[in-house]
């Protein structure tokens, strides 16, 4: 994810703040980023992060872990509008293995009725030939009706 904060802006809210902490994660809120995104491009524009409590707060890098009530909000109103698991996940961002476990961990039923083709549950459209039988086709003359 980028940062969408010019530079001048980040550099000038982080060393006004009192709490760098803090700063840190309001700042990554606002730019709808990680905390550790916010620390590299602070690094890379010449702030030293010094403090050794700071480091151990952010997380590493990698997949990012979010609470269940997170979740929950994201994934919730989309279930109940009838999406399924891959429909949510591409709306939200986010794997369909979290939406699955998600739904798991609260014991809900996937979004599509059973039964159907396989390829339907993914917005493919399905075609299916029935084999009919022929019937000829009786001939009236004109005029005969």
């Amino acid at each position: 994810m980028s940062i969408w904060m010019e530079d001048g802006d980040l550099l000038y809210l982080y060393k006004q703040a009192d709490d760098k902490v803090e700063q840190i994660k309001i700042l990554s809120e606002l730019n709808a980023c990680s905390e550790r995104a916010i620390i590299n491009r602070l690094e890379a524009l010449g702030v030293q992060i010094l403090s050794s409590d700071f480091k151990k707060t952010v997380k590493p890098k990698g997949g990012r872990h979010r609470k269940p009530e997170e979740y929950d909000l994201m994934f919730r109103p989309l279930y109940d509008d009838g999406l399924s698991d891959r429909e949510i996940s591409l709306r939200t961002g986010t794997s369909t293995t979290a939406v699955h476990n998600w739904r798991q961990r609260n014991q809900l039923a996937p979004n599509f009725k059973s039964g159907w083709p396989k390829d339907a549950r993914f917005g493919k459209a399905v075609i299916s030939y029935e084999r009919r039988e022929q019937t000829p086709l009786s001939v009236v003359p004109a005029g005969d009706t």
